[in-house]
């Protein structure tokens, strides 16, 4: 194996020695590629291109589109045609500099190739992302031809250094490119043919370039696959690289936070072993980290079943534990949440402690119930829906009471996350309380908190209520109208003058919190009834609310559906693609007295029975069944050929990753460059522009 190397303005063949075949491939013998293989693009003679340089203009037809594009840019830019040497070098310190990852990580993959090309006059070049050749290996005698041309490390091969060439070519448009013979600008590359295919880096901005280049009477389309494939190999050991070095930073970063914290905190896995903890932990158990590390939490604390009610509630558990310190057992305060892997998995737990009461009340405090949901994830296109979020977009600028009404299922409490979310308060605790949940009783202690054997069964040390919780944030009150009439008259007082009482105490305490509140009834009528203080009706009314229901905005069930059937389908490991014609026809008559919430569970009993690619009428529910046509009576109007169901999924899939082609190809389960192939067939056009990153950004997705 031979290679170019730059000893200061010279470059020098030198020879590699005892190297191996790569574990990436295993070579057993070299390719053995056919010669010449006739280009089924044209291919300019000798006058054409001679005509081109001298006047800039060439008949369509005597060659490739983008050869003709590329050969425009460099007469426009003036580059020069003759020749073929180039003269942009960099210094062998400028060189070193720009070596970097994408030298380390695709080396392997260059070697590999290049025994697959053993005894081919080929050669392997890698180009960073502004044209800059940072590695050339492959066979002596084209590296040799490479040497008159100054075609080696440090020189820029871009189109405006020297001309149209498959690297210069390749890294303009963004795609891979083979440039044989005349179909180069410069007259001094007419004996070479080269095939070059980018190189991306996982947020889809170009990093380099990977290149075959040898004499024009062995090109091939063939080189130019290969070129292909190391391409794709190289971005995926990038995203594995960067994937590992993300995974490390966070894990740093959880690190660094965790020591930082002044309470007990640990990590338990499924089994409840622990796998991360603080020093404060390991202060308060009397163990060194090591210590504490895979030892059952049994050996240090014990807080009874919270572990599974951990996994079964939306919100963590609190309650007292009896630990095990380094100085004997004492009756503490835990908090513990169950937490989900990214395979949505049971990942495991995450649990503080604390040894006294001020420090227990300080860590409950703290807690929030967690926002999961943004303006972003409120889906639809309708009129009514698109009001009602302008609205709440406004009223989140401010902090005035919001009151949002409408029927159970229709998403109050996403309406809510959201606007908290997009507050002043949004770095703050949002806490939700479910008026309806608790008994008249338990709902003044849980909202107002009480104090130190306020009630029998009361914690030792009394317990804050979901005001103080919430301070400096945002109160939740779902299903409002549910609240009892003498715990209406606690929280009028507290939206008055923002002070309140815990049960069983005396002491006047404040809460300064936004109060967002929700109901499904009729506030009006509930005055009516006497089962609402007006007083307090007219505290809440400030900025009021109706979110529309799902049968007033039924061209928005489509989206949700489709929206709904991708996550669903995805966390049950299947590949469910769309609905039948009379399913689509049945969910959009239906009514949908339950609203957003019915669809979903509706959809996710779908996903469970369904046996095809897609969603059948049989599937859903028996009272959406019933409007819906057979799906035998329309299954031949159903049926569409084959090039348009995947041009379909072309469209959606880049709609869906707005026109990042890298993550729709991955999600497609096809190659990069097989995706752009396909793109040029079906006529699909990607409206976009560049970004500063170079990622396409795409306006209006993506059109056919």
């Amino acid at each position: 194996m031979y290679q170019l190397i730059r000893r200061g303005k010279e470059l020098r063949l030198v020879a590699r020695k005892g190297k191996k075949s790569p574990d990436l491939f295993a070579v057993d013998r070299p390719v053995a590629l056919p010669g010449y293989a006739p280009s089924t693009r044209p291919i300019p003679d000798s006058q054409t291109w001679r005509n081109f340089v001298k006047t800039g203009k060439i008949r369509p037809g005597l060659a490739a589109s983008h050869i003709i594009a590329s050969w425009s840019r460099c007469h426009k830019a003036e580059v020069e045609f003759a020749g073929g040497a180039c003269r942009d070098i960099l210094s062998p310190r400028e060189l070193s500099k720009r070596e970097g990852s994408l030298f380390e990580i695709s080396a392997p993959v260059m070697d590999a190739l290049n025994l697959w090309l053993k005894d081919q006059p080929f050669m392997v070049v890698l180009v960073d992302q502004d044209g800059y050749i940072i590695r050339s290996v492959g066979d002596a005698s084209a590296l040799r031809q490479a040497e008159g041309l100054n075609f080696g490390p440090g020189a820029n091969w871009s189109e405006f250094s020297v001309g149209t060439n498959a690297i210069g070519t390749a890294l303009t448009i963004g795609t891979h490119v083979q440039v044989t013979g005349r179909e180069h600008y410069n007259d001094g590359h007419h004996k070479w043919t080269c095939a070059a295919s980018p190189i991306l880096a996982p947020n889809g901005s170009p990093v380099g370039c990977l290149d075959i280049s040898g004499p024009m009477e062995n090109a091939n389309p063939k080189i130019l696959e290969m070129a292909k494939a190391a391409s794709l190999f190289i971005e995926d050991r990038i995203g594995l690289e960067h994937g590992w070095h993300e995974l490390l930073r966070r894990k740093n970063k959880i690190d660094a936070v965790l020591q930082m914290v002044n309470e007990p905190v640990l990590t338990l896995n499924p089994q409840g072993e622990i796998v991360e903890a603080n020093q404060a932990a390991s202060r308060l158990l009397g163990r060194s980290l090591q210590g504490l590390l895979g030892r059952p939490y049994q050996s240090f604390f014990s807080i009874g079943g919270a572990l599974k009610t951990a996994l079964e509630a939306s919100q963590g558990v609190q309650g007292t534990a009896r630990i095990h310190t380094g100085k004997g057992t004492v009756t503490g305060f835990f908090n513990c949440r169950g937490f989900q892997d990214s395979q949505g998995h049971r990942g495991g737990f995450l649990l503080t402690l604390a040894e006294n009461p001020d420090t227990r009340i300080k860590a409950a405090l703290q807690q929030g119930d967690p926002v999961t949901y943004g303006f972003a994830d409120i889906m639809g296109k309708s009129r009514e829906l698109k009001q009602v979020v302008e609205h709440a977009k406004a009223a989140a600028k401010g902090d005035s009471t919001v009151l949002l009404l409408g029927e159970s299922g229709v998403g109050k409490e996403v309406f809510a996350q959201a606007i908290h979310q997009a507050g002043a308060r949004s770095r703050k605790p949002f806490v939700a309380v479910n008026c309806g949940a608790f008994t008249k009783e338990l709902v003044q202690s849980e909202l107002f908190g009480y104090t130190d054997g306020a009630f029998t069964g009361a914690t030792k040390g009394g317990r804050p209520g979901k005001l103080e919780q919430a301070d400096h944030g945002t109160l939740f009150l779902d299903e409002v109208a549910e609240m009892p009439l003498e715990i209406q008259v606690n929280l009028l007082r507290f939206l008055e003058n923002r002070t309140f009482r815990r049960v069983g105490g005396g002491k006047i305490r404040t809460a300064d919190v936004r109060i967002i509140a929700a109901t499904n009834r009729d506030l009006n009528q509930e005055v009516e009834k006497g089962n609402f203080r007006r007083d307090l009706f007219y505290r809440l009314y400030v900025v009021a609310m109706e979110i529309p229901s799902l049968r007033k905005r039924q061209e928005d069930i489509p989206l949700l559906a489709l929206h709904f059937l991708s996550r669903l389908a995805l966390r049950q490991g299947k590949e469910i693609s769309g609905f039948t014609k009379p399913a689509k026809q049945a969910l959009a008559a239906y009514s949908w007295p339950g609203n957003v919430r019915e669809l979903q569970n509706a959809l996710e009993r779908a996903v469970n029975f369904c046996r095809k690619k897609r969603i059948g009428l049989a599937d859903l529910p028996k009272e959406v069944q019933r409007l819906g046509a057979p799906d035998g009576e329309s299954q031949d109007q159903d049926i569409l050929p084959l090039a348009e169901l995947e041009k379909r999924a072309i469209l959606e899939a880049l709609s869906l990753y707005k026109g990042n082609v890298s993550q729709t190809a991955r999600a497609l389960g096809i190659g990069r460059n097989t995706l752009y192939d396909k793109i040029r067939r079906h006529g699909i056009v990607l409206y976009s522009a560049r970004g500063r990153s170079g990622k396409d950004i795409c306006s209006n997705s993506v059109h056919p």
